[in-house]
């Protein structure tokens, strides 16, 4: 994992590569809008998932925003246990930290969106679903 300061944003960004070599998670503490804005790509493991997940985490703990980007739109294949692993693990530690608002960009199933609302939603996290950056910090900009 790559930790850097950046100059332009005034806030802190993270990336990882896979075994590959290819980035396949960036994220970003966006101190004047007070969010964190996460992009995954690729075709991603459960192993890859944790370590993106451990990550933005840690930029909850130095961040103390209350607000998330999470944009998965690039994301190739499917992963199995990651719903569960996801909105029942780092969504509960992510809640405890003070997370109350999670704009998702993603292009997948109703049901499945249903399935991962109503996780977040008994952890009283407010959830969206977006198709473009655009509308999902326009969104969790009015908060």
């Amino acid at each position: 994992m790559c930790l850097y300061f950046s100059p332009f944003t005034l806030g802190v960004k993270q990336s990882i590569r896979n075994e590959a070599g290819d980035v396949f998670y960036q994220a970003e503490y966006n101190a004047e809008n007070q969010w964190i804005y996460v992009q995954l790509s690729g075709n991603l493991t459960l192993e890859d998932i944790r370590r993106a997940s451990d990550s933005f985490v840690e930029l909850f703990k130095i961040s103390s925003v209350r607000k998330l980007i999470n944009d998965t739109s690039a994301v190739t294949g499917e992963f199995k246990g990651i719903e569960h692993w996801t909105i029942y693990t780092k969504m509960t530690e992510l809640s405890d930290l003070g997370l109350d608002h999670y704009a998702h960009i993603a292009i997948t199933d109703k049901r499945k969106v249903n399935r991962i609302t109503l996780g977040l939603k008994t952890q009283g996290i407010e959830y969206k679903v977006f198709k473009n950056l655009k509308k999902a910090k326009k969104w969790i900009s009015e908060l």
